[in-house]
């Protein structure tokens, strides 16, 4: 057990009873910093691609824009804070004071940024279904200041969730699960309620559609008209295009809920069992490993579904190595230029 004697909530005693050891810290630093580089620079690149591109700044994009931006965010600022974390833990008992204030931020980035990315999952699956059930009214009623508005109100959540656990969580971790726990719940049940309604008129579509075929079909052999089926095919499409993106939205929704269910039984864990702090400690470091590992995935799945982006990452790159070349070329004519200068007559 480390001499540990610094007052530091319930972090005390995860350095008591679980203190990280060298080799173990070796381990989890790796993981990060082979995430922490394509977080960085795979969001990064999703991001200026949208600002690049005035055909991908809608609604859904903005909301996409906001989870790129969060896991931006992770990469540049909660796993630092979280190998720091973990490297000043290794000294715990020299840095007593340092351990518990880097303890304290290493908290609040586990709380503020899976909130933030919780509440944008949310949106963008609440955004799918509005879609498909306004239909036509769709774009005259999720408008970009609406959007903008839903990432301000993501945002602001993860604040008022850090306030809660500043307030609260700090000193009871079982006051702050009873608290928090039914409300991740609650939203869960929203999402899990939109994909629900979007199967089911999904499907009420499609029997509407096979319905209409097989009526065309059978006018068809009595009429000689060919202005019927252009307008027939309309709607087929429409919804073929829809299907490519709810499935985006969806690979979205299932690596959120694969890579931050640990976090959530974390969670549980920590306010069921308040005597088991080694285990407790381990999760924590354990579930927030594999939590970032979302922010470096998202990227990959934006580029794998989403055509359109895909395409404008592409020109992104293709106008990054432009300027690159740019710059180079630049470079070497100013680095010959004060040669030039030398040998040139007064």
């Amino acid at each position: 057990m480390s001499a540990y004697n610094f007052s530091c909530y319930y972090f005390t005693k995860w350095v008591q009873y679980g203190q990280l050891q060298y080799n173990e810290f070796i381990v989890f630093a790796f993981v990060y910093v082979v995430i922490m580089v394509p977080a960085i620079f795979l969001n990064a690149l999703i991001l200026v691609s949208i600002y690049r591109t005035p055909a991908l700044q809608t609604p859904k994009m903005t909301l996409v824009s906001n989870l790129a931006f969060f896991d931006f965010g992770v990469g540049l600022v909660a796993q630092p804070v979280t190998i720091a974390w973990m490297a000043v833990e290794l000294r715990a008992t020299e840095l007593q004071e340092t351990y518990c204030y880097m303890s304290v931020w290493f908290m609040i980035v586990s709380i503020a940024f899976p909130a933030v990315s919780f509440f944008s999952v949310i949106a963008i699956a609440v955004d799918r279904f509005l879609a498909l059930y306004l239909h036509l009214r769709y774009h005259t009623v999720v408008t970009m200041k609406k959007a903008f508005t839903v990432c301000a109100f993501t945002w602001v959540s993860s604040i008022i969730l850090v306030t809660i656990w500043l307030t609260v969580g700090r000193k009871d971790m079982v006051l702050f699960g009873l608290l928090s726990n039914p409300l991740i719940f609650l939203f869960e049940m929203i999402v899990l309620g939109s994909y629900f309604q979007i199967f089911k008129i999904l499907q009420k579509h499609k029997r509407q559609i096979q319905s209409v075929q097989v009526t065309f079909s059978r006018s068809r052999s009595r009429s000689s008209s060919l202005d019927e089926p252009v307008s027939q095919n309309t709607h087929p499409q429409n919804l073929r295009q829809y299907k490519k993106s709810l499935m985006s939205s969806f690979y979205i929704y299932l690596t959120f809920i694969l890579c931050y269910l640990p976090l959530f039984i974390t969670m549980t864990f920590s306010a069921a069992v308040t005597t088991e702090y080694r285990i407790s400690a381990y999760m924590w470091k354990s579930s927030c490993t594999i939590l970032v590992m979302n922010s470096a995935i998202n990227p990959a799945i934006y580029c794998w579904k989403m055509r359109e982006l895909r395409n404008a990452v592409r020109q992104t790159v293709m106008w990054l190595r432009e300027m690159t070349g740019l710059a180079r070329n630049e470079g070497l004519s100013h680095r010959h230029h004060p040669a030039q200068l030398a040998w040139s007559p007064n």
